[in-house]
């Protein structure tokens, strides 16, 4: 996955706008009619982090609107989809995270990546960049 957004300070109120271009890891196994059930689909989750982890404006949603659901995508497709993270009007000034993760539709279990300096160390989220709120 990789991530970008042209924002870098906002006004409260705003909406940052994001783009995402995932990469399939690997294909969904065909499964049988009684299988069918088991297939994972998943959700992005898109949140404006202030300094002490507190979860400013938050935004939940199938990668393209669920038209193309995660697990009929092919192994190595590249599938390129694009957000809009509204902010609250009052939302405080002061310096955020923008960060993106992944979680099961079904369960809302966010799925873990490698982060930090450690190979062992994992994340629920990926943080995209830095933005600046101004009153």
């Amino acid at each position: 996955m990789t991530a970008s957004s042209p924002a870098t300070i906002i006004s409260p109120g705003d909406a940052i706008p994001l783009e995402i271009l995932w990469q399939a890891g690997q294909a969904p196994v065909r499964p049988s009619l009684a299988d069918l059930a088991d297939l994972v689909n998943l959700v992005v989750v898109v949140q404006l982090l202030a300094a002490d982890d507190r979860v400013a404006a938050s935004l939940e949603a199938q990668p393209l609107a669920g038209r193309y659901p995660t697990s009929q995508w092919l192994a190595g497709e590249l599938v390129r989809d694009r957000y809009a993270l509204h902010t609250p009007h009052d939302l405080p000034g002061g310096v955020y995270r923008l960060v993106v993760g992944i979680q099961r539709a079904d369960d809302s279990q966010r799925l873990r990546t490698p982060c930090g300096m450690l190979p062992w160390t994992t994340c629920d989220f990926t943080v995209i960049k830095n933005v600046e709120v101004r009153p």
